[in-house]
């Protein structure tokens, strides 16, 4: 939505979980790659997610070695992903999506699993992506092999996408990870800002994740 950013007046930043699911499948979808109904994404996120506000999310013992489903496929991002989609398919997109909060502070890990409409192999799908992307500073589709983690991304504007084919099921499945303070929220708002500015994209972003 780049030319309608730099024109607004007025713009809503897109929710965490909404930047790396649309960023994960938009390629599929827009290509005709994938069934666009009966998609299912499972989401893991760090406790920074849930804010500063004290709640039982935060409470240690409820949160160590635990992981916590919640809002599920009821979860607000749902709305953004389904119209987004919807409309580089063409058609109304079905999507699953349940969430989870993990032992971890921040970062949003996304693995989405699609039906795929004929054959394919993972190269096929990597170069998809890959030409997707071309150019896109803050999306890094990794190599074969490679898979988006938690670490790649914390305190960076990037997204990491990797994709597979299990070929036996006919399956695509896309791992999608960004930290949920930076791409998903402060990073994502001013790259809008720098957009309205008329500012360079990648003004104040430019930065290398935490790890190690």
């Amino acid at each position: 939505y780049r030319a309608r950013i730099r024109g607004a007046k007025l713009v809503g930043n897109p929710g965490c979980f909404a930047v790396a699911m649309i960023l994960g499948l938009a390629p599929a979808v827009k290509a005709g790659l994938i069934e666009p109904r009966g998609i299912v994404v499972d989401g893991k996120t760090g406790v920074s997610g849930a804010g500063k506000k004290p709640s039982p999310t935060h409470h240690f013992p409820e949160r160590n070695e635990n992981v916590t489903p919640y809002r599920v496929a009821s979860h607000q991002h749902t709305v953004e992903v389904v119209r987004t989609l919807s409309q580089l398919a063409g058609q109304s997109v079905g999507l699953t999506f349940v969430p989870h909060v993990v032992p971890t502070t921040r970062g949003i890990l996304c693995t989405s699993y699609a039906a795929l409409k004929g054959s394919a192999t993972t190269q096929q799908v990597q170069a998809l992506y890959r030409e997707a992307y071309a150019g896109e500073p803050f999306v890094r589709v990794l190599p074969s092999g490679t898979f988006a983690t938690f670490k790649s991304v914390v305190g960076s504007n990037l997204c990491d996408i990797s994709v597979t084919v299990d070929e036996p099921n006919g399956r695509l499945i896309v791992l999608s990870a960004i930290d949920n303070l930076m791409k998903g929220q402060a990073g994502m708002a001013l790259q809008n800002v720098n957009l309205m500015l008329g500012l360079p994209e990648t003004a104040g972003l430019e930065r290398t994740p935490l790890y190690p």
